[in-house]
């Protein structure tokens, strides 16, 4: 098999085998398929939206409702306007500030290139051969949403050089889908065996429980 990419070695890590690269390759025709370039800018824009708001919650006089005869008067609409602009900027602003970190700190980079699957750390760079890929499936928990917009889980299924299954859980956002579609595109070239499916169904995630307890148990 003909690999490129990263010069290194496999190596037992973290229960399974992993191809450790010592040194960075910057292949141009690699593509990336997880969520990247995401900055603190928006939770910025979220605060000082939420300041803006507490400021002309405070300091602004407003008129007073008159109510109708008979009913109690609430709270001016600027006033109420003005502290839901606090509320939901706080909370978006939190949840960017969670994204943006799990992105950066927390979350694996995923790349491909004609010939392999990259999931890249702070330290480690692992590589997965397409030929050692078997299956990708959408996962059962279907499209999901986030701070980001919409995006769908797939599962790369693959087996370590030692034949034992694996599979590493990937989110693709919508603005990621021409680089997914390559990837699968280039995968397939390389693996026409491998078996991609986009649709699932609320039992295979209980069907897969069932597989993976049978493949446990001894023999």
């Amino acid at each position: 098999m003909n690999e490129r990419g990263p010069a290194g070695e496999w190596a037992f890590f973290n229960g399974h085998y992993t191809y450790v690269c010592t040194h960075m390759d910057t292949n141009l025709d690699r593509i990336v398929l997880t969520y990247q370039g995401a900055t603190f800018k928006r939770a910025f824009v979220c605060l000082a939206i939420a300041v803006v708001s507490w400021l002309v919650f405070t300091f602004l006089r407003f008129s007073p409702e008159v109510p109708p005869p008979g009913t109690v008067a609430g709270p001016p609409l600027g006033k109420l306007t003005a502290g839901m602009l606090i509320v939901f900027s706080i909370i978006f602003g939190i949840s960017e500030v969670l994204f943006v970190l799990g992105v950066q700190f927390f979350r694996k980079r995923i790349e491909c290139d004609e010939d392999n699957l990259y999931i890249i750390g702070k330290e480690v760079e692992s590589r997965i051969p397409f030929l050692s890929i078997y299956a990708v499936k959408l996962s059962s928990s279907g499209i999901n949403r986030s701070v980001r917009g919409t995006y769908t889980t797939y599962l790369i299924k693959y087996k370590e050089p030692d034949g034992r299954p694996e599979d590493r859980a990937i989110d693709i956002y919508f603005r990621n889908g021409n680089n997914f579609r390559l990837f699968i595109q280039r995968l397939q070239q390389k693996n026409p065996a491998v078996e991609v499916k986009n649709w699932s169904t609320s039992l295979d995630g209980i069907v897969n429980l069932f597989r993976k307890k049978k493949n446990d148990d001894p023999e």
